[in-house]
């Protein structure tokens, strides 16, 4: 499994398990900041940025905080099923639904400070799950989170899809030479 930077903006503002004594004295019962913070310009779109097809639950807190959930269609080898979750989004976008299969790259929302946030950003978190959605390891002092460092590339998805349209675009010219080679030689 890998995952990637869900927003344009290059900056990190919260690493994983950071800040354990703020989150304690402002009566958030983790041990550590639960994912990892991507600073965003507000509206910035924000992308589904883990390498799984998943289904997709959009959520509301009760502090306002708009978030998507995206839960893997089929298990990781070695994580088992997963979920992805984007928190702190000004609205969901129009096309993404509960119950919508999407896949890596899709736009899911919009960037802002809504809910528990000091400023415009989006938490990233992953959680391990069962194959109904549920929580694995909700006891484990990050409401379950798990932390995605091991399988993190701090490359924007959109740039990785861009690379490698580029990629196969020199493949397919490559092999009209190498096929046009061969005709030749009839």
């Amino acid at each position: 499994m890998k995952w990637y930077r869900p927003v344009k903006t290059l900056m990190i503002t919260q690493r994983w398990g950071t800040n354990g004594e703020w989150y304690q004295a402002n009566g958030i019962n983790i041990k550590g900041h639960n994912g990892y913070d991507f600073k965003c310009f507000r509206g910035e779109p924000v992308y589904h940025s883990v390498d799984f097809e998943g289904k997709v639950k959009t959520e509301i807190d009760n502090r306002g905080g708009i978030g998507v959930r995206v839960n893997s269609i089929e298990p990781d080898p070695d994580l088992g099923y997963i979920q992805a979750l984007y928190w702190h989004l000004e609205k969901v976008h129009p096309d993404i639904y509960d119950g919508k299969i999407i896949n890596v790259g899709t736009c899911i929302g919009y960037g802002d400070s809504t809910g528990f946030s000091t400023g415009d950003h989006v938490h990233f978190g992953l959680k391990q799950i069962t194959k109904t959605g549920r929580t694995l390891n909700s006891n484990n002092g990050y409401t379950g989170a798990i932390d995605p460092t091991t399988w993190f590339d701090n490359t924007f998805i959109i740039d990785v899809f861009d690379d490698l349209q580029a990629q196969i675009l020199t493949l397919a010219q490559l092999i009209q030479k190498f096929i046009a080679t061969f005709k030749g030689r009839k």
